[in-house]
């Protein structure tokens, strides 16, 4: 085991080494031909390649695409371009060229703390900017690459070969993703309630699926393996049909770091040195961060993915012989459990870092649906491969489906159980890693029972807690007055001594945009109080002006003007009389009354500012 784990420090850290070589590579700034270093403000003639499939809407369809050519040169860079009409009229497939007038635009940032950032989300898959374009304003130069052109091609027919299983719209579009990583059919209340319990690993094709694809292909070639040289024909035959079920898949960045690792298990079987499991995780990472794409280190899933797995091949050897049993199938269950504790140990901290709860039902879901699993990707593949030869076996075919409806009535049954999701747990970068020390150290002490490992794991979770107690401190410390972004709406939030004050003009407030900020200050449950027109901050005055009438009263001393539901006021007599410093155009307004309030502002050399272009407004040190 210490050479195994030694192997596997050593090359992920050549891995991680040639990952920040090829990150460094791969930077625009250092490509002397990527399209930002020549970006035009009107629109340009582009030719692009599309690389993959975002997320189908009712009426526009995103793309993740290369540039061939922008503004008649050669060129090189990631955008997103979005086509704007109805995708049934639009033929375009993955490999295609793209051809139109259009300019680029920056992807737009979050515009209220806390809330996931999309622009760095792109940027971590090297997409910067982005480009919209009408369903009638483009030209399909189709695919220059048959091999890419094939592959969508049978990934589109095998799509519409689970529509003709007779399955109702929820079902198929689950069993879309189980089988081809394809969650764009699936419905937003189905994809939830799997978030909810803790299942959303089930619709990405990853480590678990491909495990049991390997299985699944070593049973069925089996046969080859009485022939000459048949263990290296079945090795070299798994590992492409695992390759090209990965591009099948949509290459997505889990199936990426799946198959990679298992391609090695593959070649670790045929050597028959399975059980040097971590020497094949580390050349996994070495082979993807190295020699596919390093910007996968930084995404959540890759993490989440190497966590588990690396949390199963060092965890669940300590786990399972606390217990044992006389009887198969309480071994077996005690195995899966096992399993599961296991892996979840290793991402437990990870989704703290990263959304702040925790679904606690994760043990039942995985007993309830992993040892189906199996069963649901065999049968399902099966499925597949008769109904392209037009044959639908009735008996097999209604099995499945009740199968597939149990598993879905389990999963949303258990997404609807709130309590047992435990929400806003703060976890910063420092605890983070302090937390994987203490998982580590209980492990070590676990292991050699020394009483050295037991004191230096109760040093870390008393540092541990003082870190967070400092934090919480320095949290409760802090005063702020928030102007939030909300379309349509005024939302004013204080922070005070974590007792947070909520002004809002409407009784009705969209708490998924509160919750990241009440967590990552660590603030208690809200108070609500209606708007004032006046908030004091250090002797220096917030006026907010509205429709309602308002005197003017040049004895304040206003330093912020902010301006709410596009209030019909001669903006130039009040910035005359109150001389505010700053002006402030919340989410309420009309935009063409910001833009004439941009331009009084301008011209009187005043600050102006618009939650709708930068986002919510902080303003600290209050009274």
């Amino acid at each position: 085991m210490k050479g195994n784990l030694l192997f596997l420090i050593l090359f992920g850290f050549a891995g991680l080494s040639f990952g920040m070589l090829r990150t460094n590579i791969s930077l625009p700034k250092n490509h002397p031909n990527h399209y930002s270093h020549r970006l035009h403000l009107e629109d340009q003639k582009i030719v692009l390649k599309i690389n993959s499939k975002l997320k189908v809407q009712s009426q526009r369809q995103t793309f993740i695409s290369e540039i061939l050519r922008y503004a008649d040169d050669q060129s090189t860079g990631k955008i997103l371009l979005t086509i704007q009409g109805n995708p049934a009229n639009n033929s375009i497939e993955i490999g295609d060229r793209i051809l139109f007038m259009g300019k680029l635009e920056a992807i737009n940032s979050p515009l209220n703390p806390g809330q996931f950032s999309y622009k760095k989300y792109m940027a971590l898959k090297g997409v910067y900017h982005q480009a919209a374009v009408k369903s009638n304003s483009y030209i399909n130069l189709k695919s220059v690459n048959p091999t890419s052109y094939h592959i969508e091609n049978t990934r589109n027919n095998l799509l519409h070969t689970i529509d003709r299983l007779c399955f109702n719209e929820r079902e198929s579009g689950i069993l879309k993703a189980l089988l081809l990583g394809e969650r764009n059919y699936i419905e937003q209340e189905t994809f939830n309630a799997y978030k909810k319990a803790g299942a959303l690993h089930l619709l990405a094709v990853s480590g678990l699926h491909i495990g049991i694809v390997l299985l699944l292909l070593k049973f069925v070639l089996s046969p080859l393996t009485y022939f000459q040289k048949g263990d290296a024909i079945t090795t070299a035959l798994i590992i492409l049909i695992l390759w090209f079920y990965a591009f099948l898949c949509g290459f997505t960045p889990s199936v990426i770091r799946a198959v990679s690792m298992f391609s090695f298990v593959a070649y670790a079987i045929y050597l028959k040195r399975v059980r040097n499991s971590f020497n094949f995780l580390g050349l996994s990472i070495l082979f993807i961060l190295a020699f596919l794409d390093p910007f996968l280190l930084f995404q959540v899933g890759f993490q989440l993915s190497y966590a588990a797995v690396v949390s199963i091949f060092w965890i669940y050897p300590k786990i399972y012989p606390i217990w044992k049993s006389r009887y198969i199938i309480t071994t077996k269950l005690w195995q899966l459990i096992a399993l599961s504790l296991a892996a979840q140990i290793g991402v437990f901290p990870l989704i703290l870092f990263y959304f702040n709860e925790f679904p606690v039902h994760f043990l039942i879901v995985n007993i309830a649906i992993i040892p189906f699993l199996g069963i649901i990707l065999g049968t399902g593949f099966l499925l597949l491969i008769l109904a392209s030869f037009n044959l639908f076996p009735s008996v097999l075919l209604q099995s499945y489906q009740i199968l597939i409806w149990s598993m879905n009535e389990i999963i949303l049954g258990l997404g609807k159980q709130k309590v047992f999701i435990l929400k806003r747990i703060y976890l910063d970068g420092f605890g983070l890693v302090l937390l994987y020390l203490i998982i580590i150290l209980i492990f070590h002490f676990y292991d050699r029972r020394s009483f050295f490992y037991l004191r230096l794991t109760g040093l870390f979770i008393i540092l541990f807690q003082v870190w967070n107690s400092l934090s919480l401190f320095n949290k409760s410390k802090e005063q702020e007055l928030l102007i939030l972004h909300t379309p349509g709406k005024t939302t004013l939030l204080k922070k005070e001594r974590r007792q947070p004050i909520l002004y809002s003009s409407d009784t009705v407030v969209n708490l998924r945009l509160l919750d990241p900020i009440l967590t990552s200050d660590r603030l208690k449950e809200l108070r609500f109080k209606k708007l004032k027109n006046v908030y004091i901050l250090k002797g220096k005055h917030l006026v907010l002006l509205n429709n309602l009438s308002f005197p003017i009263n040049s004895n304040y001393k206003t330093h912020f003007l902010l301006l709410t539901n596009s209030p019909k006021i001669n903006l130039n007599r009040y910035l005359d009389s109150l001389q505010p410093k700053v002006v402030i155009a919340d989410g309420s307004n009309y935009n063409s009354y910001v833009k004439r309030w941009k331009t009084s502002c301008r011209n009187k050399n005043i600050t102006f500012y618009a939650t709708a272009e930068r986002g919510a407004f902080a303003i600290s040190s209050l009274d």
